[in-house]
């Protein structure tokens, strides 16, 4: 099938016989692009932020994780099935789009079966879940900007992906420069501030003098004393 030229103001992949991509190679090239942007641009990494800083929600706080993690897998693998339809020979591109697929899927597989919390191997699957994700996500918005140059797109499509890891990160760093605002001056304790807020006021407690602590009190014609009870009471 011969190539169709490629409008000037749409982005074309040059192959190395100095021929372009067909309309229909094309569309599979665009529909790549989105399925990626939408995994390492928007997913992936508001998975890791919703994991980072809004473990307050509760159990919600992992479910949207995993949600996220599992669209961010299946939009990259979808995007990966696609372009095997595309005669691309950009051979470091693939690479990288391989080893991240792979990552990703031992992601997902590590995440349902991860060990509770009280198991001996939980410590080193949190460091182990943690960076995998952390080069995962670094991995992805590499390969975002990596496409974007070798399909020589405008400068929009740029602003578009840097925009949105933008917006996904600014969630992660605006909760955390709340919680910092909230926290308490340096020499009280964590929950200083919250307990003082939030519990009522003790009433004052007013304590005899020891004298009249061990006097002998008369009640009811018998003599009573304080030591007495408090040693039965032990």
């Amino acid at each position: 099938m011969d190539s169709i030229p490629i409008p000037q103001d749409q982005p074309a992949l040059i192959l190395p016989d100095s021929t372009v991509l067909n309309q229909h190679q094309f569309r599979l090239l665009v529909i790549h692009g989105w399925f990626m942007a939408a995994a390492f641009a928007l997913f992936l990494p508001l998975g890791l932020a919703v994991a980072h800083s809004y473990k307050h929600w509760g159990r919600w706080w992992l479910w949207t994780h995993i949600v996220c993690q599992i669209l961010a897998f299946s939009l990259s693998l979808a995007g990966i099935v696609v372009v095997t339809f595309v005669p691309i020979a950009h051979l470091g591109h693939r690479t990288l789009g391989i080893i991240l697929q792979i990552l990703l899927g031992l992601q997902v597989l590590f995440g349902f079966a991860r060990p509770g919390l009280t198991h001996r191997h939980r410590r080193l699957f949190n460091v182990m879940h943690w960076w995998i994700g952390r080069l995962c996500a670094a991995i992805g918005v590499a390969e975002i900007f990596y496409g974007l140059v070798l399909s020589e797109a405008s400068w929009g499509y740029y602003a578009g992906a840097a925009l949105c890891i933008a917006a996904v990160a600014s969630l992660m760093v605006g909760r955390d420069f709340v919680a910092q605002l909230r926290m308490p001056p340096p020499g009280l304790p964590q929950n200083a501030t919250k307990q003082a807020a939030t519990s009522p006021k003790a009433p004052i407690q007013l304590t005899a003098e020891p004298a009249i602590q061990h006097t002998m009190l008369k009640i009811s014609g018998s003599e009573w004393s304080e030591d007495s009870e408090s040693h039965s009471e032990v």
